[in-house]
């Protein structure tokens, strides 16, 4: 098997990406019966990525110091309004440290039915920053994980994780970077 060479950077890490850009919005996105194995391979500092820049461009970086490629192994929203993910599942040939799910500036979420992979060494399986009316119910957590959901600032509100198998994490929910407990409700 002769191993896939990208010519881009970026493209050797690349997820489903919805990326409204400035004071844009993406309205309205629904995702049904979407399983994905990606090749995985995503480093710490790939995972440690917080500002993205604001670009049309695919490659999250092309054009600067940072690591070239997206913070997610499957799916990145940013500036979203109306994302549905029903019945969705991301895999990976290769270990991954990027969070299988990064929200970032998304307003009124439902995630049902998400099974995704974990990595113990890594932050979190979902990374969620400046969220507003999030549900996430009936997930699985498919392999062991530090956290399943990290929440981070203090510009979340109403994040509702319900029910689900989330036991292979060691906690359900972390909290960074002035994250507070009153901004999620974790109901098993």
């Amino acid at each position: 098997m002769v191993p896939l060479v990208h010519p881009f950077p970026g493209e050797q890490h690349s997820c489903i990406t919805l990326n409204g850009m400035d004071d844009v919005w993406i309205e309205n996105v629904t995702l049904d019966d979407v399983h994905v194995r990606y090749a995985g391979g995503g480093s710490a500092e790939l995972a440690a990525k917080r500002n993205i820049p604001q670009t049309s461009r695919e490659y999250f970086g092309v054009w600067s110091e940072e690591p070239c490629g997206p913070p997610a192994y499957g799916l990145f929203a940013r500036n979203v309004r109306g994302l549905t993910l029903n019945n969705v599942r991301f895999t990976v040939a290769n270990p991954d440290m990027r969070p299988a799910v990064v929200l970032d500036n998304v307003q009124d979420a439902t995630i049902q039915s998400l099974s995704v992979q974990g990595n113990p060494a890594a932050e979190s399986v979902l990374r969620f920053t400046r969220v507003k009316d999030v549900l996430l119910s009936a997930s699985r957590l498919l392999s062991p994980a530090a956290a399943f959901l990290q929440l981070e600032g203090d510009a979340n509100s109403n994040v509702i994780v319900d029910g689900g198998d989330l036991t292979k994490a060691t906690s359900p929910v972390a909290l960074e970077a002035g994250a507070t407990r009153a901004a999620v409700k974790v109901r098993q």
